[in-house]
């Protein structure tokens, strides 16, 4: 009995050692417009000082989203964009030509603003022709124009194939793209970008350490530079017919991307960020901090195994952001279980609203020293592969667009039926060209 009482004393002393082991949450960061520059190790430092929890070692952190920058941010920008293009696509299978419309001119809008940090324009490639396609079955030309303007404008070379798209629209691509191509080019010139800081325009890798970019049909640009120490900086630059516009890097920027501006929208951004960046693991919670307003900061946990979110706590910053967020911490006591997930009491759909581009610590780990993958195009690295969120949707084999036609697969007649549900895309011919843009295959 002596023995048999030593063991169960023995059990239940592990049982309760395992009960309390503290809970382990990344740390990524504060997001804050004034913050010290070691905000993320004071941040550390108060999390681990809580009995309930412990801090996911930075190298372990670093590990997991060292080089991740592109993908993370990529996936988290271009998810409304896509579910839009999506929704779009099914509501022109099924000839409601007006929704579709409306879906995909909210998807184009989407898809731009991904630009603002995104290392991919595939996608708004996609769904510009798209909206072209739908306003040509509709009868709208000039929209139909508008929208082939704005792809040739992102991707000079693009042509359209008279194989996979009918003669009419092939026409008017070409008529709009000789228009476009008719108008002086213009240039960027890079100013403060050292010579181991990449350069973006419009989503794809020009260059790094350029100091400037040739050849760019005139009108809004997204530009985007990185240097080695996770440093970034964007802006939108119009360009003139046959002028040189001035763009230049600050090393001292701290941003990651996107451009949103409403509560809702800085909402949306954080919960997609949090989601993209955190999806490679499930055993870990992490902690979500930042300035939710003028004056207020908020704490939250998200857990990346359901996708889930913990209430969020709030006080005001009275100056100091870190420090009121670190006198919140101790709320997060007990809103988890012993095996480390989230009580079901304390899971909220509310999701606080912060600026992503606030946080430096998070953009250090995402991009310092990233090594980009080698591009095949003779221009320097591009996302390869393909990011997860471009990944999402499956595509229909190729088919002729005449087959499509004469099936009559559409009541709204032959065009529409034509360019539904073909997997043509344009495409790039030729020998590259020294016009500094890059090279974009777009594939539908």
């Amino acid at each position: 009995m002596h023995v048999i009482g030593t063991m169960l004393w023995l059990l239940g002393g592990l049982i309760e050692a395992h009960a309390a082991a503290p809970v382990e949450v990344a740390v990524v960061g504060l997001h804050a417009q004034e913050q010290p520059e070691d905000a993320g190790e004071r941040l550390s430092e108060a999390v681990n000082a809580l009995p309930s929890m412990t801090t996911a070692s930075p190298s372990w952190l670093r590990s997991q989203l060292s080089g991740t920058g592109a993908r993370v941010l990529t996936d988290a920008l271009l998810a409304d964009g896509l579910d839009l293009l999506a929704e779009g696509r099914v509501l022109f299978g099924q000839a409601d030509l007006q929704s579709a419309m409306t879906r995909i001119g909210d998807a184009v809008t989407a898809l731009e603003a991904a630009l603002a940090g995104g290392h991919d324009s595939r996608a708004l490639m996609d769904a510009l022709l798209v909206q072209a396609n739908i306003a040509i079955a509709m009868g709208d030309v000039s929209t139909a124009a508008r929208a082939f303007k704005q792809a040739v404008r992102i991707d000079p070379r693009l042509t359209l194939d008279a194989v996979h798209y009918p003669p009419k629209v092939v026409k008017l691509f070409d008529d709009v793209r000789e228009q476009v191509l008719a108008v002086p080019l213009g240039d960027i010139n890079l100013a403060g970008v050292w010579s181991d800081t990449d350069v973006h325009v419009d989503g794809r890798r020009v260059g790094r350490g350029i100091t400037e970019v040739r050849g760019l049909v005139p009108g809004r640009h997204h530009v985007l530079t990185t240097g080695p120490d996770g440093d970034r900086h964007h802006a939108v630059v119009q360009v003139t017919p046959g002028g040189v516009a001035e763009f230049v890097h600050d090393r001292r920027r701290g941003f990651l991307g996107g451009t949103a501006e409403t509560d809702g929208d800085k909402a949306a951004l954080t919960r997609r960020l949090y989601a993209s960046l955190s999806s490679t693991w499930t055993d870990k919670l992490v902690l979500v901090a930042g300035e939710t307003g003028i004056d207020e900061v908020g704490i939250q946990l998200y857990e990346p195994r359901t996708g889930r979110f913990s209430i969020a706590h709030r006080a005001a910053s009275e100056g100091d952001p870190l420090g009121a967020v670190t006198t919140l911490l101790p709320r997060l006591d007990g809103m988890c279980r012993t095996d480390g997930s989230l009580s079901p009491e304390v899971v909220s759909d509310e999701g606080l609203s912060l600026n992503i581009n606030h946080n430096p610590t998070l953009t250090r780990l995402l991009f310092a020293d990233a090594e980009p993958a080698t591009s095949d195009a003779g221009v320097g690295p591009v996302p390869d592969p393909r990011s997860r969120a471009l990944r999402r949707e499956r595509r229909p084999a190729r088919v002729h667009w005449a087959v499509w036609a004469g099936a009559g697969v559409l009541a709204v007649g032959a065009t529409t039926a034509a360019l539904l549900l073909r997997d043509s895309g344009p495409s790039t011919t030729g020998d590259d060209v020294p016009d500094g843009t890059g090279t974009v295959r777009v594939r539908f």
